[in-house]
């Protein structure tokens, strides 16, 4: 019996400065790779008139950076490890591998303080690459125990490519 592929979990690394130079010495790791995954890009079009008069013609105005959206499950039921052919074994803490995860990666501080300036991410997966800032996070709590403590959530991340400087 042959053994089953393994895919590599997704890793969020972090930057102080947009140079991605000075590493933060901070790195999120899924516990699950994404259930979903959207790119979009968005493009401003504008009409634009003739000199003598004439006819308008649309045109393009602007391009915005690329943004994608990543739909992460935490889990500590075990069922997430199990998908994923782990053993299963200690349950991660829920509430705070989110915390961990908007410490790391956005500009939120526990203690409703922000950081000085947004943490700049790079993004790796597989061969995939990318450097971006969080825009944008969205979270979903899908299960709590008997106690209230959550069991399962979900956090659906907007990251915003960043593009190289014009200088």
């Amino acid at each position: 019996m042959g053994t089953a592929a393994t895919v590599s979990k997704i890793a969020v690394e972090v930057y102080q400065d947009e140079t991605y130079k000075k590493k933060t010495g901070q790195m999120v790791m899924t516990l699950v790779n994404p259930a979903t995954f959207t790119q979009t890009w968005d493009f401003e079009i504008g009409a634009t008139e003739k000199a003598k008069g004439g006819n308008t013609k649309e045109s393009l105005k602007k391009v915005a950076d690329a943004a994608f959206t990543l739909t992460f499950l935490i889990d500590a039921t075990g069922v997430g490890k199990a998908l994923d052919g782990e053993e299963p074994g200690a349950a991660p803490d829920v509430k705070d591998r989110v915390w961990k995860f908007l410490e790391t990666a956005t500009i939120l501080n526990s203690d409703n303080t922000r950081k000085p300036a947004p943490p700049y991410c790079l993004l790796v997966w597989e061969d995939v690459c990318v450097k971006c800032l969080v825009s944008k996070v969205k979270l979903e709590t899908k299960l709590l125990n008997r106690k209230g403590q959550w069991l399962r959530a979900s956090l659906t991340v907007t990251f915003r490519h960043v593009l190289g400087s014009k200088k």
